[in-house]
């Protein structure tokens, strides 16, 4: 097995911030955050912006759908958030609500580029691109 660059996530990973992994698709966004995530100790909640319900609640901007979404979980990794409308918004929420709570994000270059992450998060993610 190869180490990535930026391995290991942890010195990356900050309490009440998103980490934002994008870059094109087939460049190890994903095989990054798996790595990462057999091998943490923290508890963590991983889905994909793929699902429908992960989706919905995200993109809720409701807080009693959201905070008890990541309730239990030191950290939140969400693979394919470009997938996610308003997704911003959603991880501001959680950043904001959910005291330590850590947060990763992948996602397409397009991601970042569209704005979705872009003013909700000001000053709550780091990003790295691949």
């Amino acid at each position: 097995m190869y180490q990535r660059c930026y391995e290991p996530l942890d010195s990356y990973l900050t309490p009440n911030k998103v980490l934002v992994i994008y870059g094109p698709r087939r460049v190890g966004k994903t095989t990054l955050l798996q790595n990462y995530l057999k091998q943490t100790g923290l508890k963590y909640k991983l889905d994909s912006g793929d699902n429908l319900r992960t989706q919905q609640i995200l993109s809720s901007q409701d807080f009693a759908q959201i905070l008890p979404y990541v309730e239990g979980y030191e950290l939140l990794a969400i693979d394919e958030a470009q997938n996610i409308p308003n997704i911003g918004m959603g991880l501001k929420i959680i950043v904001d609500h959910a005291p330590g709570m850590r947060v990763i994000a992948t996602g397409s270059s397009s991601f970042e580029l569209a704005g979705q992450v872009g003013e909700p998060l000001t000053g709550r993610k780091l990003t790295l691109s691949l």
